[in-house]
């Protein structure tokens, strides 16, 4: 599953503008906005920058779009805002209202998969990707700038890959700049990202001997993997050239995944890209029937075609 993700930049203030001394307001209620479905459906993300006025009471009004990467982001954006409520700023002891700026940006981020035989054998390390982010918030020419072990440059290629992020106003800088993430992958611990749920399977993974109860494919995704997905930026492969990958997995008795891994690939890096589809996927409530989970495997195919 991916994860909505609203990023909210700090208050724009005219202070300039004021006395001294001038209190800034304080945010009491800043609930995010609703995704639109449509965008998250297309995995578009954007961002919107909003101009409004935090009355002496602590509202918002005078709410207006000073820009915007989609339109279709903007009503969701103003009707949050509306809602938000304040500490109302101050002025020489007296409550004033103070016309601010505000950027929401829009994203769902990609589950991060960690490498399933160094989650087994508890290693942990670090990756560093660079990457250009298009119009649409889709990551091209990715580019591993460091990482522990390959494993984890791979996963976390693919996990950018997978995120839709919010682009930069300025279309013209999206061919340019170039936005960078580090990841940290611990295997164990307060960090880790395996939770309570999954420790049960992820110890009797290593422990070895578990029982399984195998299922095809087709009997437990609520949505087949028909489509063909695109080859990742920067392997060099010519136009129109197809490949594949299969993936093993787990699911639970909620039809949650876990531990998506490679068994074989046609090419290198498209594994990843293949654990990161199983992982955004949903899947059918399961009986276990005495098994620790259920395993199945699928096999995704690739095709390397334009943007």
């Amino acid at each position: 599953m991916r994860k909505l993700l609203l990023l909210i930049a700090g208050l724009v203030l005219p202070v300039a503008a004021w006395a001294q001394p001038f209190r800034p307001p304080q945010p009491i209620k800043m609930d995010p906005p609703v995704y639109p479905f449509e965008l998250s459906q297309k995995s578009i993300g954007g961002q919107v920058e909003v101009e409004f006025v935090i009355t002496s009471a602590g509202t918002t009004v005078n709410h207006r779009v000073l820009r915007s990467t989609h339109s279709g982001f903007n009503a969701a954006a103003l009707e949050a805002v509306r809602k938000w409520t304040y500490r109302p700023g101050s002025n020489e002891g007296r409550l004033v209202n103070v016309k601010v700026s505000q950027r929401l940006e829009f994203f769902l981020e990609a589950d991060q998969v960690y490498p399933f035989e160094l989650l087994l054998s508890r290693v942990n390390g670090q990756a560093t990707v660079d990457y250009v982010v298009d119009e649409l918030g889709r990551a091209w020419d990715i580019r591993v700038i460091e990482a522990t072990r390959p494993e984890f440059g791979l996963a976390l290629s693919a996990n950018v890959t997978g995120t839709n992020h919010a682009p930069d106003f300025d279309k013209s800088e999206t061919t340019g700049v170039r936005r960078k993430v580090t990841r940290r992958f611990v295997a164990e611990g307060k960090e880790s990202p395996i939770g309570p749920a999954a420790q049960t399977l992820l110890k009797a993974l290593r422990a070895g001997g578990a029982q399984f109860n195998d299922k095809e494919f087709s009997t437990v995704v609520k949505g087949a993997f028909d489509e063909t997905y695109p080859f990742p930026t920067g392997t060099g492969v010519a136009l129109g050239t197809e490949g594949w990958a299969r993936v093993e997995f787990y699911l639970d008795s909620k039809g949650k995944c876990w531990f998506p891994h490679v068994l074989a690939e046609s090419h290198p890096g498209l594994g990843y890209m293949a654990v990161q589809a199983v992982q955004s996927k949903n899947f059918h409530p399961q009986k276990l029937k005495g098994a620790v989970a259920i395993r199945s495997q699928v096999t995704i195919k690739f095709s390397a075609m334009t943007r």
